[in-house]
């Protein structure tokens, strides 16, 4: 009776680290990287207009390099109202643009990221045009009555494409829609169930999720 306990025992250990070798997860990509503004220009100093919306990188391609899972995002920022963004100051000085920056620097928000390693943090957009800053260019007054000091920076950072990585331990592919990736214990395993395409992609969340092998 004992040696039937145990082969059966020995049967039901065997079948489950099987089915664990088994186990596929699918990590899906950020669908995109947000940026924040310089904390003095978002708390308002003296500012008047913004142009161009919210500084996001869109998701490019999912690739593997060596035992890193890699993300990787546009060069360019997402176009909203025009190629670029820009703010006017509450002073139409000519004379004194120094509190205007040649460059814009935007910092990468981490708090829409989880457990993923950004390539860098912060970006550099080089200004196309400098000083009197209205809706259109041509429209300042002498007076400076339609007119306000600021800047126009381009959508294009300076610098190497920007990745988000994480390391696996085991066995990875790229998925099949290219927006992710598949894990699992073994190379066979990789291939043994397909995965549901992860829902949160739309809210820029990378959850995992899992599915036996039936």
């Amino acid at each position: 009776m004992k040696k039937i306990m145990y082969t059966l025992m020995g049967l039901l250990l065997t079948s489950l680290l099987f089915s664990q070798n088994d186990y596929q997860q699918e990590i899906i990509c950020p669908c995109m990287l947000e940026f924040d503004f310089p904390k003095s220009i978002e708390d308002g100093n003296g500012l008047l207009q913004a142009f161009g919306g919210v500084p996001v990188l869109r998701f490019a391609t999912a690739k593997i390099e060596g035992k890193k899972l890699i993300c990787e995002y546009e060069t360019a920022f997402a176009k909203f109202f025009f190629d670029g963004f820009g703010f006017t100051k509450g002073s139409n000085n000519m004379d004194d643009m120094s509190d205007i920056p040649y460059d814009l620097t935007l910092t990468l928000n981490e708090s829409l990221l989880h457990n993923w390693t950004p390539s860098r943090k912060t970006v550099k957009l080089p200004n196309y045009h400098r000083g009197c800053v209205v809706y259109t260019l041509d429209r300042c007054a002498e007076d400076g009555k339609y007119s306000w000091k600021g800047a126009f920076y381009k959508s294009e950072y300076n610098g190497n494409r920007i990745t988000l990585y994480r390391s696996y331990e085991d066995a990875a592919r790229v998925n099949s829609t290219n927006t992710g990736f598949i894990i699992a214990k073994t190379n066979s395993g990789l291939y043994t169930t397909t995965p549901v395409t992860n829902p949160d992609i739309i809210n820029n969340k990378p959850t995992v999720k899992k599915k036996k092998k039936k």
